[in-house]
């Protein structure tokens, strides 16, 4: 991550590491924006459910979960879906949202590794987004999963 950006390790207790880029003394638009541009990691187990056709327990797959996160960013008119694709991350298969919101372009990649879904993603206000867009890129292209 560039060095110029604040670190949140957050992974003991809620599962995400952000890394903020640093904007001096400037005014971000809402509060909300402060906690929302930058980059993070996520980690969650993987859901299991019931199959009530064999009465037994599943893992949810990453398809079921991207759907269920594509399905969130649809339903919020706020939101307009640029687009979805499938992507290699840390080598293994993902999905990739990209959509925007009022001021801000987002993405949000999906995997699954290790018996837990990771979620990378990142958020910037649109005219920030050709300067802190490229770090982003660069984080997604080094980030691995331990065995």
């Amino acid at each position: 991550y560039p060095s110029n950006w604040e670190v949140n390790d957050f992974d003991v207790f809620i599962g995400h590491v952000n890394f903020r880029p640093d904007r001096g003394d400037i005014e971000y638009r809402d509060d909300i924006s402060r906690f929302e541009i930058g980059f993070e990691i996520s980690t969650v187990k993987i859901d299991t459910y019931l199959d009530t056709d064999t009465m037994t327990l599943k893992n949810t797959s990453l398809e079921q979960h991207f759907q269920r996160e594509l399905n969130s960013i649809q339903s919020d008119y706020e939101k307009k879906l640029i687009k979805q694709n499938k992507v290699t991350v840390g080598g293994n298969t993902g999905w990739k949202v990209e959509y925007t919101e009022t001021y801000y372009y987002s993405f949000d990649i999906f995997t699954i590794a290790n018996g837990n879904f990771y979620r990378l993603s990142y958020t910037d206000e649109q005219s920030k987004v050709p300067e802190t867009l490229p770090s982003a890129n660069k984080m997604v292209e080094s980030f691995q999963t331990q065995s």
